[in-house]
């Protein structure tokens, strides 16, 4: 405040000294009135257009109508303001042929005949499916909200394949398009939030359930955590492990981990099923490695003639061990008889008596005697 009085005085002290200045402030002053008053005029308006358009929201207005035929695509006559919120009323049934089950009519929401209804979603805006938001099934009216896309509207009731329209030329189904009022914006938004809490509760429901079956297969399959029933069932069934087995494990565990909400379920409640995973990524490991690893050979099982042929091998090297040591030891006293009676010959050459003759022969005999006993290894007792 004080600057703008400072700078009142200083502009009145240089228009005292520069009198031509007095023309220059009067035709600012003269801009700055003119801006302002054209600010009013566009703020006045600014105002009556939200006050036309708050009245126009209080009461709902038609903005078109037209006709369409089940099957068949058709588009509004004029675009619709983009971001207006509007509800599409569609009214009438159309006939169908040939007829669904028991169900020779369809309208905007249901496959009807023979006091039986069954919902369908057929009813298509821009391409995607339309919310309803009223329905009368007596009457055959239905509204739909939609918000206006800056283009025509495109709308079709699909027909289920193989039928159509039995009606001909005409087109029994009537639409209107009309502004929604502010009461019908606050129901639809309710309606909406509804519709997604619901979404959210079933999307819950759902992971519940799909964890609580991969939990209860962990429970059965519980010893698979064990090392021994591991590498048993490994071997037992190597081959489909390695062909088909762990690429579909494999498989399901990467979709448990890119659902971040279900695996962090999993995680939280039930974190035995990532126990189980890894002991099926261990039984995998286990059976490729048993893949590459060479197999031992094992020999070949004996018939029964095959083991008696052996045992009776096996009799005659033990007999052909007794003949031919019993023979040895026959060689070897008949050499020491040879020996003695080459001895007493030769004794024959010699002046002895008989006394001492006897004694020589005797001390000779037990030599060889004593000789046999260390070759013999126990032959003389045999």
């Amino acid at each position: 405040m004080g600057c703008l009085i400072f700078a009142g005085f200083m502009a009145v002290v240089f228009a005292i000294e520069f009198p031509w200045l007095w023309y220059v402030y009067f035709l600012f002053f003269a801009l700055a009135m003119i801006c302002l008053l054209v600010d009013k005029r566009q703020a006045a308006k600014e105002a009556q257009l939200k006050s036309k358009q708050e009245a126009e929201r209080i009461i709902s207005r038609e903005l078109m109508h037209f006709s369409i035929r089940s099957g068949r695509e058709e588009y509004s006559s004029q675009p619709i303001k983009e971001g207006l919120p509007c509800k599409v009323i569609v009214t009438g049934q159309d006939s169908l042929y040939p007829q669904v089950n028991d169900a020779a009519k369809i309208d905007a929401v249901y496959f009807f005949g023979a006091q039986q209804y069954t919902r369908h979603h057929g009813l298509l805006f821009d391409g995607e499916p339309a919310a309803l938001f009223e329905e009368d099934p007596h009457t055959h009216t239905y509204s739909f909200p939609y918000i206006g896309t800056g283009r025509q509207l495109s709308i079709v009731l699909r027909l289920p394949q193989g039928r159509r329209s039995s009606t001909g030329d005409s087109d029994p189904l009537s639409v209107s398009i009309r502004t929604l009022t502010v009461a019908e914006e606050v129901e639809v938004k309710a309606q909406e939030e509804q519709q997604l809490r619901e979404a959210i509760a079933d999307q819950r429901e759902e992971l519940r359930r799909r964890a609580l079956d991969l939990a209860t297969l962990a429970h059965m399959e519980q010893d698979l955590l064990q090392p021994n029933h591991q590498q048993h069932f490994a071997v037992k069934h190597m081959a489909e492990i390695v062909t088909s087995w762990a690429e579909k494990w494999r498989k399901e565990y990467l979709a448990l981990k890119v659902d971040a909400p279900f695996y962090a379920l999993i995680q939280e409640q039930y974190p035995e099923v990532l126990e189980f995973y890894e002991a099926r990524f261990a039984v995998a490991r286990l059976a490729k490695r048993l893949a590459v690893e060479p197999t031992p050979t094992s020999k070949p099982k004996k018939t029964l003639d095959e083991v008696l042929a052996g045992i009776e091998r096996y009799r005659q090297r033990e007999l052909n061990k007794i003949r031919v040591k019993v023979e040895d030891q026959k060689a070897y006293m008949m050499q020491n008889l040879e020996l003695l009676q080459a001895f007493t010959a030769d004794l024959d050459g010699y002046d002895l008596d008989e006394d001492e003759r006897e004694a020589l022969i005797r001390e000779f005999k037990e030599r060889l005697l004593g000789g046999e006993e260390d070759q013999s290894n126990g032959f003389r007792q045999l």
